[in-house]
Order: structure tokens, then C-alpha cells, then sequence
């Protein structure tokens, strides 16, 4: 019997391939837009990166017996965009923005009937602070 990587190469079809190339157009918009690109995890600089997901180590199976961690193995969810946005006041419901670029290039592919069951996650970090840095490179107090 094969490896499931195998049974999985050997299911896909011509529709699962343009799926695919759908879902990779608008992700590709978003990874590559941004205040912050998208750049090289071992040789990029000012920007972000993803490192592997077996970097993490999590608990297997059997770590209530042997109390060892295992690699956790590839990402579920890829990441497809980092923003730094500078603001006096709370962001909430970042997704819900009219200017949030991640879901403009998704309704802009829904629209043309493609990834209807695509799944967005954001993670909204706030960073409380007096002082608030302006891209010219001054501080405002």
C-alpha cells in the first residue's frame, strides 16, 4: 500500500489543479502587497517570513508516557500577509475595514465566482504605546 502522499497525487484531478491556481492568485495579491513584504526567511531584512512548522515542537501521542515532543510536521494554515498599521486609536473588526487589502483581492475573486469556501483568519496585535512613529521617521508625542 502507498504513502497518502501518494494516494493523494494519484486522486488529484484537472479541477483540483485549477482550484488550486485560483486560491494561489489572490493569495499571491496579498503575500505580495502589503506595508510589509514578503521576503526570505534565511536572507531577507525589513520585512516578514514564515519559518517551518517543525521548527515547533508540540506533544505526540505518547508524551503523558514518555514526556518527549515531536516536531508538529508542515503548517494547517499558511500565513499571506503582515501589516503594520499605525494609529492613535483602536482597530477592531480589521477584517470588516473597507480599506483591508486581504479581503478586497478575496471579494474581488469571489466576484468572479471563484474561492467561495476560502477561510480567512487575522490576528489583530495591538501595541499600546504614548508615543506614535510616523513613516518620515519622527516621533509624535
Amino acid at each position: 500500500m502507498g504513502s497518502s502522499k501518494q494516494k493523494q497525487k494519484h486522486r488529484s484531478s484537472t479541477a483540483d489543479q485549477c482550484t488550486k491556481n485560483e486560491v494561489t492568485d489572490w493569495k499571491d495579491e496579498v503575500i505580495n502587497s502589503g506595508s510589509l513584504k514578503h521576503v526570505d526567511l534565511n536572507t531577507g531584512s525589513n520585512g516578514w517570513a514564515s519559518p517551518p512548522g517543525d521548527l515547533f515542537s508540540l506533544r505526540s501521542r505518547t508524551y503523558f508516557t514518555k514526556k518527549v515532543k515531536s516536531p508538529s510536521g508542515p503548517w494547517i494554515l499558511q500565513p499571506a500577509g503582515v501589516d503594520w498599521l499605525l494609529s492613535a486609536g483602536k482597530h477592531e473588526n480589521v477584517l470588516s475595514r473597507a480599506d483591508n487589502r486581504v479581503m478586497h483581492a478575496l471579494k474581488k475573486a469571489q466576484s468572479r465566482g471563484k474561492n467561495m469556501k476560502s477561510f480567512v483568519v487575522a490576528v489583530n496585535l495591538q501595541v499600546p504605546g504614548r508615543e506614535h512613529h510616523r513613516d518620515d521617521g519622527e516621533v509624535k508625542t
